[in-house]
């Protein structure tokens, strides 16, 4: 039971924000994730690379939900989530950044 418990609580921390029929990354486009949607984040990073043509922004973690879903809606990401480790299991993810503060990175 335990299993299913620990999936019962990473379903509760993910949004998805698009529907995955016909949104799925096609061609050599590189499945990315974010973890971390601080200002420099927001204001420079996500505008740069949501704007790249061979990039499919797949899935943003940070700590707040809300901070979360706001920066998934505004850069196209399918899916947002508090759970970073889920989003690094998603065998759909090709690439991961890491954009929180450096103190942060371990």
């Amino acid at each position: 039971m335990r299993h299913a418990t620990q999936r019962d609580a990473t379903l509760a921390r993910r949004i998805d924000l698009k529907a995955r029929t016909g949104q799925a990354a096609t061609g050599d486009r590189v499945k990315l994730g974010v973890i971390g949607a601080g200002p420099f984040t927001r204001g420079v990073l996500l505008p740069a690379l949501s704007s790249l043509g061979d990039v499919h922004m797949q899935a943003i973690a940070t700590a707040s939900g809300t901070s979360c879903e706001s920066a998934g809606r505004k850069f196209g990401f399918n899916y947002a989530t508090t759970d970073y480790k889920a989003m690094l299991d998603d065998p759909e993810i090709d690439l991961v950044v890491v954009a929180t503060q450096h103190r942060m990175h371990v």
